[in-house]
């Protein structure tokens, strides 16, 4: 669209782009902003995970970080908030508006890395593997490679 003589670009919100990959199974309804609520889901969803993972979660909002840890794979084990103590297996960061539109189903973990909009650390393929526990099982799972 033009303004003028200006091209304006449209903005993330107004035009996303389709994703090739499968949406995760939402952990909260669009329009839901409870960060410990989500993560609370995830734990949920991550409690039949067939292995035994530390995933670290760390949500960025302002200055302030909040961190929990989620025991992945130990049947309905509560995520908790955490200081980093310990080495997790996997550790994800990202921005709070990132985290609510991956957790809202809006946004696919796999688009948010290849966009700089994820920080992921630790063992990559088990990150891969967990993302694809959590995705919606009645669309064909895609890896990003």
């Amino acid at each position: 669209m033009t303004e003028g003589t200006k091209p304006r670009r449209a903005s993330r919100a107004e035009t996303p782009a389709p994703s090739a990959f499968a949406p995760l199974r939402p952990l909260l309804r669009s329009g839901n902003t409870d960060l410990s609520k989500s993560v609370d889901k995830l734990s949920a969803e991550l409690s039949d995970f067939g292995s035994r993972v530390r995933l670290d979660v760390n949500v960025l909002e302002g200055s302030n970080t909040h961190a929990w840890e989620v025991a992945c794979g130990q049947n309905r084990a509560p995520a908790r908030r955490t200081e980093r103590r310990r080495k997790p297996d996997v550790r994800v960061v990202m921005r709070q508006d990132a985290w609510l539109q991956i957790a809202q189903g809006q946004l696919h973990p796999f688009d948010a890395f290849l966009s700089g909009r994820l920080q992921v650390g630790g063992n990559i393929e088990l990150a891969k593997r967990l993302v694809e526990h959590l995705s919606d099982p009645s669309v064909p799972y895609v890896s990003p490679c």
